[in-house]
């Protein structure tokens, strides 16, 4: 099973309001400029979700798996970007 799709489970299984400390996105919501950073932004689950990938990207190596996710991910912020 892919990161994400463990990173959603969890979500589901805890809720939105375990994950609050960790809402905020990667960048400054601020000085949000591409679709897809004003889309993360105004959602408080896309912002989570970012939020929780951002930190396991940091705080681990980057094996294939955690590559995997990352660029799917993205794939994922870009395409909401554009709806």
């Amino acid at each position: 099973m892919c990161l994400i799709g463990l990173i959603f489970g969890w979500y589901l299984l805890f809720g939105a309001g375990f994950a609050l400390p960790l809402a905020a996105a990667g960048y400054d919501c601020n000085r949000a400029s591409t679709p897809s950073e004003i889309a993360i932004c105004a959602d408080s689950d896309l912002s989570a979700t970012d939020a929780v990938i951002n930190y396991i990207w940091k705080g681990h190596t980057h094996s294939d798996a955690v590559r995997l996710d990352q660029r799917q991910w993205l794939v994922f912020t870009k395409w909401v970007g554009q709806m």
